[in-house]
């Protein structure tokens, strides 16, 4: 998957090509196998009247043919590229969905924790092994940084 920007009405900066590549990256790169090209083109208008200043115009071609479009627009580049990201992905979600031949990828956990579970033939009791699955002894998932705590927080002070 191939993501290039441009501007009109404006010099793009390097910070906001880079943020506009970033959005673009996280939101389409699930679906980068079916996913040839993106093309962001990000225009500032000027005129009186205008309340959408900024849009962000994506375009995504398909493999193995197609196109998805996505337009919005915002009083803030930043908004408009964000929001145009997320429409992109929903809209290349649909167009893949419907494509011939398309198998849909698993679905995520419902639940937040996972079962741990024991293979039957280990050598271990039919009584430790119920113990171990208990749903005490379940797998779950934590956010980045959970367990992180700042110096002088655990007990020790300086």
């Amino acid at each position: 998957m191939r993501i290039t920007v441009h501007a009109q009405g404006f010099e793009l900066e390097p910070q906001l090509r880079g943020f506009a590549e970033s959005r673009l990256w996280s939101s389409l790169s699930p679906l980068q196998s079916s996913i040839q090209l993106v093309t962001a083109r990000l225009e500032i208008r000027t005129g009186e009247g205008d309340r959408q200043p900024t849009s962000c115009d994506v375009v995504v071609t398909l493999r193995p043919s197609g196109e998805v479009r996505a337009r919005t627009g915002d009083v803030h580049m930043d908004v408009a590229i964000a929001t145009a990201s997320e429409r992109i992905r929903a809209a290349v979600e649909r167009a893949v969905s419907q494509a011939p031949g398309f198998v849909s990828p698993p679905a995520a956990h419902a639940s937040s924790t996972e079962p741990l579970r024991i293979a039957l033939n280990t050598e271990m009791s039919q009584y430790d092994r119920e113990s171990i699955d208990g749903p005490e002894n379940e797998l779950r998932r934590r956010p980045a940084g959970e367990d992180w705590k700042p110096p002088g927080v655990d007990g020790v002070h300086v």
